[in-house]
């Protein structure tokens, strides 16, 4: 046991370094929050339908959020 003690090497070795140059899988999930938002901003603002506006010569007898309007075909 005495002479594995004494043929430890004199000089101790070099640790080898290697820079990590890859990206790390957590990038993942920001990149894919980034891409469903994306998609989704696309989504709404493809099926969005067209802007309706409606003018009356007096509101008596309308509600906010209540009134129902009928949409009647103009020839």
């Amino acid at each position: 046991m005495s002479q594995d003690l004494q043929q430890q090497p004199s000089e101790p070795e070099e640790a080898l370094i290697k820079p990590v140059r890859t990206v790390s899988k957590i990038w993942l999930v920001p990149i894919v929050a980034l891409l469903i938002g994306v998609w989704m901003v696309y989504y709404q603002w493809s099926n969005q339908g067209p802007v309706i506006t409606i003018e009356f010569k007096t509101a008596t007898g309308l509600e906010a959020g209540k009134t129902k309007i009928k949409p009647e075909m103009w020839i």
